[in-house]
């Protein structure tokens, strides 16, 4: 049996899809300011160890002059304007595309993203209210200081950050068993990326890659080249809780097989004689066991517990296809996913 594996670039890409990244919206508005300006929280992004100990407040500005931002701080909202709190670590305004701007004029701008430490925010954030202090000055840095309080967490007690991520990406490499040989392939393996969306508590999307797939006796003189995808919808069905750092789930997912095996030049290079094309295709079954990194646990935050995910797979099938029986397919898999 060959021993083709995926890279071990593929491995490290699945680790960090295993971290992911948690994205926070609110669930009401978060909006103040001046009779000049007004600034309003958005998205609060935290990725999870390794990828990062840093956490991004995205705050739109509904309502711009031309003061320039000196400074952002989170803090309690008993502390004093602008003086309590930690500081964010770096700013950055962007235009109406999304490109980010040279300066810190408000101006033309249409959102701040500001990036705190991870740790240093979850400090700030307990039982009482907290805001996000933005500092301006005037754009030649000359004149009165204005602090801008924009509601961070006004409800500590309830939820007023949910994660609720649109898109998911993900990959993974199996290995797969045919008991009955169709078309002379007795093993198959497949790498694959897949994306989709979140569509309440299901994942739904596509899955495409490719692999090869080997006869189950060597020294035939045959092999296939595999490339095709799958339809799959997701779901996690249970999970239990193994310290702070994440949780043990059991996943499950339903889907559609089509792969295409075309036969091509055997190890030895001897070309095949036969011109094999076949096309399977039929329903799949699979069971993961995943780890699933936890969100922040700060209060006034709601995290989804399957926003990302590392687990072990057994992956069942029905192939079909012309010129041979059904045949049942059995594999393992390792997979990986992630919220965009």
């Amino acid at each position: 049996m060959s021993t083709r594996a995926p890279s071990a670039a593929g491995l490290a890409a699945l680790a960090a899809l295993a971290a992911g990244c948690h994205t926070f919206r609110t669930v009401g508005g978060l909006r103040g300011g001046d009779g000049e300006a007004a600034l309003e929280a958005v998205t609060v992004r935290v990725p999870a160890p390794p990828l990062g100990d840093e956490a991004e407040i995205t705050v739109a500005i509904a309502r711009a002059d031309r003061r320039r931002v000196r400074q952002a701080r989170v803090a309690r909202q008993s502390e004093p304007p602008c003086q309590g709190g930690v500081a964010a670590r770096s700013m950055r305004l962007r235009g109406a595309s999304g490109q980010e701007l040279t300066t810190l004029v408000l101006g033309e701008a249409r959102s701040l993203d500001l990036t705190f430490g991870r740790d240093d925010l979850g400090s700030v954030l307990g039982d009482d209210p907290t805001v996000l202090d933005v500092q301006l000055v005037p754009e030649l840095m000359d004149g009165p200081h204005t602090c801008l309080r924009v509601p961070f967490v006004p409800s500590p007690h309830g939820v007023v950050w949910v994660e609720a991520p649109l898109w998911n990406a993900g990959a993974g490499g199996r290995v797969v068993w045919l008991p009955t040989p169709s078309h002379g392939m007795g093993w198959a393996w497949l790498v694959f990326g897949q994306g989709g969306v979140f569509v309440g508590p299901l994942r739904l999307g596509l899955e495409a890659g490719g692999g090869g797939g080997e006869p189950r006796e060597q020294g035939t003189g045959s092999s296939f080249a595999m490339y095709g995808g799958a339809l799959r919808v997701d779901g996690l069905l249970v999970s239990l809780p193994t310290g702070q750092a994440g949780r043990l789930g059991l996943e499950g997912e339903l889907g559609w097989d089509l792969w295409f095996a075309a036969g091509r030049q055997s190890y030895l290079g001897t070309p095949l004689t036969t011109g094999l094309n076949v096309t399977f295709n039929g329903p799949r079954a699979a069971l993961r066991l995943a780890w699933l990194p936890v969100a922040p646990d700060w209060d006034g935050f709601f995290g989804r517990r399957d926003a990302s995910g590392l687990g072990l797979e057994l992956y069942g099938s029905r192939w079909w296809s012309s010129g041979a029986d059904p045949a049942w397919v059995l594999g393992l898999g390792l997979t990986g996913h992630m919220a965009l």
